[in-house]
């Protein structure tokens, strides 16, 4: 099916309920960048009708970050002490505390899924091994 890339793209650059999320570049985009012309019609159906978008799948910014290493100190989440029911109730948790935080801050937040908590752990864990092994503990500020 081809689709028209003129007026009907317009709309899903400026709709107000369209959730905004950054980029790894840190531009703007709009869920997960479905509404391209190049992507297939279901697949913007689904995100832009049932919210399926890369702000549910990644811990970004300042206050999704320091929740989560906050959180993960508190809890003790560990990759290998997680199973599949811990996760889902950790992320109950870390959803209602961003909610809390959010409105208390004034800043709008997603809720994340609990792919979003798994994948922030597997990134920092080796992080933070390196650090001990090597005995770095300086906090690096840009």
């Amino acid at each position: 099916m081809q689709h028209n890339q003129g007026s009907d793209w317009k709309f899903y650059e400026w709709h107000p309920a369209l959730p905004k999320c950054r980029s790894e570049t840190g531009s703007a985009v709009l869920g997960a960048a479905a509404h391209s012309p190049t992507n297939s019609w279901a697949h913007t159906f689904g995100t832009t009708f049932f919210c399926w978008d890369c702000c549910r799948h990644t811990i970004q910014g300042d206050l999704e970050f320091y929740l989560f290493m906050d959180m993960r100190a508190e809890f003790q989440w560990t990759s290998f002490t997680m199973t599949s029911q811990k996760w889902v109730s950790a992320t109950v948790t870390y959803n209602k505390t961003l909610e809390e935080r959010g409105k208390s801050q004034g800043i709008p937040v997603i809720k994340k899924n609990p792919r979003a908590l798994m994948d922030k752990l597997s990134e920092l864990e080796p992080k933070i091994s390196k650090r001990l092994i090597t005995k770095n503990f300086t906090c690096i500020s840009s």
